[in-house]
């Protein structure tokens, strides 16, 4: 009987953590207000720190001058933190083991930001950020109100204030002018290589506007329109069709032309 006794309360001790670990990474206990586990907490902390390093470290290397700056700022705060949570336990103020690499979530969130360049990896590391924050935030607050270690909940505590800055900052990568996106250079680019195509084309085929460049330039029109921001479309199809239309002699139609993008401030 104390056998069964003794093993029906480690079957419910194990279900009760597992259920504990469970709702924290399906987001219940996040829902419910409920705080993680002790263990629960350093592990995010730790792994959050690590995969905010790793990637930022990325993002200075291929992100937009705002991200570049964004990324600084994380590698630096993250730094301090997983020091700071290292100390705690390694001092033995929390009794908790550290995670030694990402899990699997986070190093294929990571892999996956190494196979990308330019607006694509913007976007993405963008939005991994916002996320990440989110739920730093939310974790944080949860153990630094209800978490069962005073050391740790201290530190949550102090670091709740930066990691509700670093979403705001997160959150306003998505407001940054336009300008500095890489994603405008990259179609800006991509639109001018169509048109130095064309002056090519051009300059074989004459000057004249004949019908031998119309095939050309509807070419070039749909290829920009399928790869370029509005605002780089907006200016070089504007040149493509006012070429064409002064070359047929439509002067006034390139007028009304003009008049609408600027309008629409199409042309920035």
């Amino acid at each position: 009987m104390n056998k069964l006794l003794l093993a029906t309360a480690f079957a419910l001790f194990t279900v009760s953590a597992h259920a504990q670990s469970l709702g924290e990474k399906s987001g219940v206990n996040s829902a419910l207000g409920v705080s993680p586990s002790t263990q629960d907490f350093v592990t995010k902390a730790a792994v959050g720190d690590m995969f905010e390093i790793e990637s930022s470290k990325l993002a200075q290397e291929r992100a937009d001058p705002a991200g570049k700056t964004f990324a600084a700022r994380m590698i630096k705060d993250h730094t301090e933190t997983s020091d700071e949570l290292k100390a705690l336990v390694s001092s033995g103020k929390v009794k908790a083991t550290l995670p030694g690499a990402l899990d699997k979530s986070h190093q294929s969130k990571l892999d996956k930001l190494k196979g990308l360049n330019g607006a694509q990896f913007d976007r993405q590391y963008d939005d991994m950020q916002r996320t990440a924050h989110k739920d730093a935030v939310s974790m944080f607050d949860r153990y630094a109100k209800r978490g069962d270690n005073s050391d740790l909940k201290a530190f949550a505590s102090k670091h709740l204030p930066h990691l509700q800055e670093h979403r705001q900052m997160a959150q306003d990568l998505k407001t940054r002018p336009a300008g500095l996106r890489q994603e405008v250079r990259e179609r800006r680019l991509a639109a001018l290589a169509a048109i130095s195509a064309m002056a090519s084309h051009r300059k074989m085929m004459g000057t004249n506007g004949g019908s031998g460049n119309i095939p050309l330039l509807d070419n070039s029109e749909n290829a920009i329109a399928s790869v370029a921001s509005p605002i780089a479309a907006a200016r070089v199809l504007f040149f493509i069709r006012a070429e064409r239309y002064a070359g047929w002699g439509w002067v006034s139609m390139v007028a009304d032309r003009e008049k609408t993008f600027r309008s629409e401030d199409w042309l920035g």
